[in-house]
């Protein structure tokens, strides 16, 4: 029996498939290959171990994160787009981002890591607005990360970073 010791990503089409089971809507992921935009992320979720120690991060760009937030509640897209001109999500699109960042726990402790990591990771913090790119900068040192583009049917397009550090 083999065991498995180095965390893995789940890929991108179970990355939909979570996203698309959650929001009841189809949703397109792709690897995104091009550099980050300057300032990003503009929301995202630092995951830690029992011990404290960070394990995982979530990233989003405003449009990912707003899109996200508005789907959950099957709200208008034209919340997204107000959340755009607003340069940041409103308290209802925060707080529906933070449920997402909350079940996207699941994708960060698969059954099959158990034996590599039996502490799951649990959410710690949520960060949103102006601080989020440096409160995440450790995201440039993740040891794994799968960036890529997000597509909520009937939302905008943004751009999503899974990493565990």
């Amino acid at each position: 029996m083999t065991v498995a010791t180095e965390r893995a990503l789940p890929a991108v089409d179970a990355i939909a498939g979570f996203f698309a089971a959650l929001l009841g809507r189809p949703v397109t992921v792709a690897k995104d290959a091009s550099p980050a935009p300057r300032g990003y992320p503009t929301a995202g979720a630092i995951y830690a171990s029992g011990d404290g120690e960070t394990g995982a991060i979530l990233a989003c760009d405003l449009v990912a994160a707003a899109s996200l937030g508005a789907a959950l509640s099957r709200m208008p897209p034209g919340r997204v787009d107000d959340a755009i001109r607003a340069g940041q999500l409103d308290e209802l699109l925060l707080d529906n981002f933070h449920e997402i960042a909350n079940v996207i726990t699941r994708l960060f402790n698969p059954p099959a890591m158990q034996a590599v990591r039996p502490t799951p990771l649990v959410l710690a913090t949520v960060y949103a607005g102006p601080d989020a790119a440096a409160s995440l900068g450790m995201l440039a040192k993740a040891r794994t990360r799968v960036d890529a583009s997000l597509i909520v049917q009937g939302y905008r397009a943004g751009r999503v970073t899974l990493a565990y550090t």
